[in-house]
């Protein structure tokens, strides 16, 4: 099994799993490349609720 994990190191102790999944069982360069876009996605997401949060608190 080789795994591809996606992380985002938020803060100085949160880290953020954005996803994953079995290299070794979808090697395609096509598959690779929507999982790392979808977790990008998902990273941007965050951030975007993270601003919208920052500024009702402020």
């Amino acid at each position: 099994m080789l795994l591809r994990v996606f992380i985002h190191f938020h803060g100085e102790k949160i880290v953020l799993l954005l996803g994953g999944f079995d290299k070794g069982r979808f090697p395609k360069a096509k598959r690779q490349q929507r999982e790392i876009n979808n977790a990008r996605k998902l990273l941007t997401q965050f951030k975007e609720r993270q601003r919208r949060e920052r500024r009702l608190r402020d």
